[in-house]
């Protein structure tokens, strides 16, 4: 079930999923979609909402192109029942960078003892086991602390508090052929004092947020810039590439499924280094809303916006629940302000 399921928005992806999915598919086959540079497509989150199509160029696409794609076995066109919309979403990358007591915001850092592969993006929080029965883990994203496990020697750590680590990292694995749900790692935690809170970002609950409208007010606090960055939710994206292109990750382009478009507020939301830090929905009871795996800069004119990628919270515990065998939440002791 998607995590819009219900809503207006929801409902209309639902009833064009059937008619999306064939021609998303073809992407790569068909040169008049190719030659666009298809990144995604989504709905707007309104409540009279539209399906959008990500692009990567700032052209918009003849209106028959996608509208749909004649399909070329058939050569019939069906069509979709509802308006669309075209945003341009280009250059998207994973915003790790190489690279006391901690705290959710701090740098976290992947690397192989031989070198080969060098990350650093963000500690996003500290979850716990349900039950409490173990201790925390410390939360990033896959493609800073775990390389999708294809590093065995692969050492996490976090500057700001040697010794935390007690462990290899555990992680969903990133399929090259599939619609990944989310790009998310942990590494268990040494039973030593850290600092769940997010500092200067107070949240009132552990459970993750429920807002889907437009405009929600989104807050984060990560590594790759300082202070506390605000932004507010654009769109839903139910399936959207991302670039792995640094030649560190084991391949370069990611279909992902089901993810969140935040746009920049009055300063940018997110660059390099950021990847794996915890975005908090500002409603009246702000609460974990996701976790932020990608980034595309805006322009220097202000003409093109930036844009965020943010994995559900919600996907986030329960792939990483699958993956560990551990009922996992967000620590508890996160809620409240230092």
């Amino acid at each position: 079930m998607s995590i819009i399921s219900g809503t207006p928005a929801g409902r209309l992806l639902d009833s064009q999923l059937t008619r999306l999915l064939p021609i998303w598919n073809r992407r790569k086959t068909d040169p008049r979609i190719a030659a666009w540079g298809w990144t995604g497509f989504g709905v707007t989150l309104t409540d009279h909402p539209t399906i959008v199509y990500f692009f990567g160029s700032n052209v918009t696409p003849p209106p028959d192109l996608l509208n749909p794609v004649l399909d070329p076995v058939t050569g019939t066109s069906p069509i979709l029942e509802s308006p669309v919309k075209f945003q341009s979403i280009s250059s998207l990358r994973c915003t790790a960078v190489r690279g006391a007591m901690a705290h959710p915001g701090v740098e976290i850092h992947g690397c192989a003892e031989d070198g080969a592969v060098s990350q650093a993006g963000t500690l996003g929080a500290f979850l716990t086991a349900s039950d409490n029965s173990r201790p925390r883990w410390a939360l990033s994203a896959n493609h800073v602390i775990a390389f999708n496990g294809d590093f065995p020697d692969l050492k996490v750590t976090v500057p700001a508090q040697t010794g935390l680590v007690a462990g290899p990292p555990v992680a969903p694995a990133i399929q090259p052929q599939a619609a990944n749900p989310v790009d998310a790692a942990i590494v268990p935690c040494s039973p030593v004092p850290v600092n769940p809170h997010i500092p200067n970002l107070p949240i009132a609950t552990v459970e993750p947020s429920t807002s889907t409208a437009a405009g929600t007010p989104l807050a984060k606090l990560g590594f790759g810039m300082p202070g506390v960055a605000k932004g507010a939710l654009s769109y839903f994206a139910a399936r959207l590439e991302i670039n792995f292109g640094d030649g560190q990750f084991p391949f370069s382009q990611v279909e992902f499924q089901d993810q969140w478009i935040v746009s920049d507020g009055a300063s940018p939301f997110a660059k390099a280094g950021d990847s794996g830090a915890l975005v908090i929905a500002q409603t009246a009871t702000p609460a974990p809303f996701g976790l932020l795996i990608a980034v595309q800069p805006g322009d220097r004119t202000g003409q093109q916006p930036g844009f965020s990628i943010v994995t559900p919270f919600r996907n986030v515990l329960s792939e990483l629940s699958r993956s560990s065998g551990v009922t996992l939440q967000l620590d508890p002791e996160t809620v409240g302000q230092i």
